[in-house]
């Protein structure tokens, strides 16, 4: 306003000494990077959570109590319910363009590696879990998966993978 009544260098001063200092209220003090990790960790969150009620209900249907422990066995019956591989799919991004098959044998073999290289005839969910979550970011951001399994679940690492649940 003042500019347009030709008291630019005016318009200028209020501007550098008043304005700039005085900043919306919130601007200056929210933590981005916290908010990125915030969401991200309720995503995993929710991820978990709906992967767990499957792999009860997976279980169950199959008249075994879950007990928190997959047997390496029991991976083609996990991978084959259509809710479960839904999900997993649904974490995928869409301009990935993987077919679904891909993603599962991906993944039933990056398990089953991890399994055999530790000599593990089952799994433990969180351990699971966490490897899933590597495989579906692993598209989001290409790199190899069995890579990832060795690199970040080093031996006796399963029992102390770090997840919401």
């Amino acid at each position: 306003m003042l500019s347009a009544l030709g008291h630019g260098s005016i318009s200028e001063a209020i501007t550098a000494r008043f304005l700039r200092a005085f900043r919306h209220p919130g601007e200056s003090y929210i933590d981005y990077v916290a908010l990125l990790d915030s969401i991200f960790l309720q995503q995993q969150r929710l991820f978990e959570e709906e992967l767990w009620r499957h792999v009860q209900r997976v279980s169950q249907s199959s008249g075994r109590e879950p007990d928190g422990f997959i047997s390496v066995n029991e991976l083609g019956t996990l991978f084959s319910d259509p809710v479960i591989v839904g999900l997993l799919m649904h974490e995928i991004p869409e301009c990935a363009g993987i077919e679904e098959s891909a993603v599962l044998h991906r993944a039933q073999a990056g398990i089953r590696q991890h399994c055999s290289d530790r000599r593990l005839t089952q799994i433990e969910f969180r351990c699971l879990a966490a490897l899933l979550l590597r495989l579906v970011r692993s598209y989001a951001s290409p790199g190899d998966f069995s890579s990832v399994c060795d690199s970040e679940l080093e031996e006796g690492a399963s029992e102390t993978i770090s997840t919401i649940l």
